[in-house]
């Protein structure tokens, strides 16, 4: 199920930073970069819809439209350069 991985990872980064502040931050930053990977990569496989089991963390949703968002600006720079050799040609 997509955002189940990086549901749980937060969940227990949270968790992680109450014990220890400074791991359970680096812990929520890797968490939020694995969010961030898997809206690249749900981008490149036609997935433009928010995972349910993410929906409701406001940092989970900005991390994953970030990654759509990075994954949408190198495909319309591929497009460019594409049709730039084109017209090179």
């Amino acid at each position: 199920m997509r955002g189940l991985n990086a549901r749980v990872a937060y969940a227990q980064a949270v968790v992680l930073a109450v014990i220890d502040v400074e791991k359970g931050s680096e812990a929520i930053n890797e968490s939020l970069f694995d969010v961030e990977f898997e809206g690249y990569h749900d981008y490149r496989h036609g997935n433009f819809e928010v995972p349910v089991l993410i929906r409701d963390v406001p940092a989970l949703v900005s991390s994953w439209e970030c990654g759509q968002a990075i994954a949408a600006n190198l495909a319309a720079q591929w497009q460019e350069t594409q049709s730039t050799e084109l017209e090179g040609a």
